[in-house]
């Protein structure tokens, strides 16, 4: 029968979302007719206790949730064993939580109980720290509603957990882990804690030279917006670049623009941050070839596979939006 439902299952897993599935609807009424039929909780399995958690993750997938919420009754009627199974399980309860918009705080923060015990429980074995990565894929998508002004003050602490877990395990997605940290700066923010948005910021600028300088100009304009380190350095690190420069005098002037301050002199700050941009242009080198290929970048939406486990069935369908600036 464990051959037969992972055919199903297998099979199930092919069909596009939104399609009709009659063999994942097959595989979960054989999983529940023996559950049903079993004589005592302790009796042996006709199947490995793995299938209900493969069968969740493809329920949650195909939006059937009562169909999640049986197979993972079914997974804790017996004591699971503690394998990757069981966090997957973890994050599949979390799923079942989603809070719909940012009135469902309560759901988010009870959401956060079962990753927290993924990321507990994968962070400290190697071999399931794949799971920590997901686990942040999956908390970034329940957290979505309150990626808003007001609202991201309710994600300080949960978005810090993630952040330093991926720290922990030395994530090696820098930029989803540069972009974590952008957002994590935004949250304090937004909380008016100023001081630890500093101290992540400070972090994160030797994080995101290092690893991901792509993503450096997005932090160094929030560090001058919210005047997030001192200003001397910020002014000697500028000179350094004419880009960069340019970059802050435009962030100051956007600054002075929102605070509805008179600009006394404004057409001679804007020829002056033309002329930085025409020096940092002509400091570019032209490119050795016309035709380049860039490196594919893995999509955020995909959860990792670790090599033992053909398929991780939970993969999440819809791509990561862009952290706001």
């Amino acid at each position: 029968m464990d051959a037969s439902i992972r055919k199903l299952i297998a099979k199930a897993g092919s069909h596009p979302v939104g399609e009709k599935n009659p063999e994942l609807q097959q595989a979960f009424s054989l999983l529940r007719s023996v559950a049903e039929s079993r004589p005592v909780i302790d009796a042996p399995e006709a199947f490995g206790q793995d299938l209900y958690v493969l069968c969740a993750e493809l329920a949650l997938q195909h939006g059937h949730l009562e169909m999640a919420k049986e197979c993972l009754k079914m997974f804790s009627m017996k004591q699971p064993a503690a394998n990757q199974f069981l966090c997957r399980a973890y994050l599949c309860h979390a799923q079942l939580l989603a809070p719909k918009d940012s009135n469902d705080l309560e759901k988010l923060e009870k959401a956060m109980v079962y990753v927290t015990k993924a990321i507990s429980f994968a962070k400290n074995n190697p071999r399931y720290h794949f799971l920590v990565y997901n686990s942040s894929v999956i908390y970034w998508q329940l957290s979505r509603p309150f990626l808003k002004p007001g609202y991201r003050q309710y994600l300080v602490h949960s978005l810090h957990q993630v952040v330093k877990a991926l720290d922990e395990i030395e994530d090696k997605d820098f930029e989803w882990r540069a972009q974590l940290m952008i957002s994590l700066i935004e949250c304090h923010i937004d909380a008016n804690r100023r001081s630890d948005a500093a101290n992540v910021a400070t972090a994160a600028a030797s994080f995101i030279k290092t690893n991901v300088p792509t993503l450096y100009k997005k932090l160094f304009g929030l560090m001058v917006r919210y005047q997030l380190c001192d200003l001397t350095k910020i002014q000697k690190e500028t000179k350094s670049s004419p880009e960069l420069n340019a970059f802050y005098k435009i962030c100051k002037l956007k600054n002075i623009l929102e605070q509805e301050e008179v600009i006394t002199d404004y057409s001679t700050e804007i020829e002056s941050i033309l002329n930085l941009l025409d020096n940092a242009k002509s400091l570019v080198e032209p490119p050795k070839s016309d035709i380049f290929v860039s490196k594919p970048e893995r999509r955020k939406s995909e959860l990792k596979t670790p090599p033992q486990v053909k398929k991780f069935s939970s993969t999440i369908s819809d791509k990561l939006v862009t952290l706001p600036f």
